[in-house]
């Protein structure tokens, strides 16, 4: 998209397409792949509005002001987007917030001052008000899928386990949600990141989100829902190896293709087939989360189950939980 506008940073030409992705990885460097990713893209998206932004040694050259940011973000606002299809698209106040945090990065890893006052954060927050008629905007927040849901597929047969494809999904699903696992996770483990014991699985996960880190699966009562027994199946009959990645893609005639793996996109398809389309990827963390404080379980043990950095996403999953939790009976 070709941006045109004036302001006090607009001079000089475009940097090239590769420092600006040099640059985006270089303010990004700490993060996971797709968040590697998403500041790769915003990035772009700045440097086209702001061009002298940063400079061949990938360091912000003309600091950006808070009234620039402003301006941009009234830009973005005003004129939206065009998605892959064609169609016109406005940006979400989450997809703002994460632009600007960009902007905020970029500058302090050049020991700059951020450009994002409360004053900047103000535009987003009455932009999403703006969105709601007035209201407090609430992010989209995905279904959770819950174990009684899981359960119930599993015992109506959701998963034929006679074909490789039923095997591999269940396992998908159950370790997903036991381990609480985002979507990408799921699809970079491998066999060797799987430690199994007699009392359970070690699922060591590596360069996810929050970093490295493991997460232990007990053994279940019911084989027909445990995850450890699911992956031993899987693993057996897909004849893995250790260097094999544990979910690799399946392709016609219900075939293994072990050169490929899947995605993070195959596991939402994967749970909006045998749940339904109000499921997204996300949905079994939710899930977890969900059901293991329903089941009684703390705020900080769900946390760190779940390798979130603080509480603030746990508390908001739970939200309708706890308030049913913490009700009081006067009648």
């Amino acid at each position: 998209m070709q941006l045109v506008t004036t302001n006090s940073n607009k001079v000089g030409a475009t940097q090239t397409q590769n420092n600006l992705q040099t640059a985006a990885a270089h303010a990004a460097n700490a993060h996971a792949q797709n968040t590697n990713r998403a500041y790769q893209n915003d990035l772009k998206l700045v440097s086209a509005y702001f061009p002298n932004f940063v400079n061949e040694t990938y360091q912000v050259t003309t600091p950006l002001t808070a009234t620039d940011v402003a301006a941009f973000l009234g830009h973005l606002i005003s004129n939206g987007y065009t998605d892959n299809k064609g169609n016109k698209q406005t940006y979400k106040p989450a997809t703002l917030n994460r632009i600007v945090a960009t902007i905020s990065t970029i500058h302090k890893q050049t020991n700059i001052d951020t450009p994002i006052t409360k004053a900047v954060r103000a535009i987003i927050s009455g932009y999403g008000k703006t969105l709601t008629n007035g209201k407090s905007y609430q992010p989209k927040q995905a279904k959770a899928l819950k174990s009684t849901t899981i359960t119930k597929a599993i015992n109506k047969d959701a998963f034929n386990t006679n074909t490789n494809r039923g095997l591999r999904d269940k396992a998908i699903i159950l370790v997903g949600f036991a381990a609480c696992l985002r979507r990408n996770e799921i699809g970079q483990l491998k066999v060797s990141n799987l430690a199994f014991d007699g009392e359970g699985v070690t699922i060591t996960v590596l360069d996810a989100k929050t970093g490295n880190y493991t997460k232990y699966v007990p053994l279940a009562t019911d084989t027909d829902t445990c995850t450890v027994t699911a992956l031993k199946q899987w693993i057996t009959a897909a004849k893995l190896t250790k260097d094999s990645y544990l979910f690799p893609s399946i392709i016609k005639g219900d075939k293994i293709d072990t050169t490929n793996h899947i995605a993070g996109e195959t596991v939402r398809r994967i749970l909006q087939a045998t749940f339904g389309s109000d499921y997204s990827g996300h949905s079994l963390r939710v899930g977890f989360a969900v059901t293991a404080k329903t089941k009684g379980a703390s705020v900080n043990d769900i946390q760190l189950a779940g390798g979130w950095k603080s509480a603030t996403m746990v508390n908001h999953y739970t939200e309708q939980v706890t308030a049913k939790q913490n009700a009081i009976k006067i009648f």
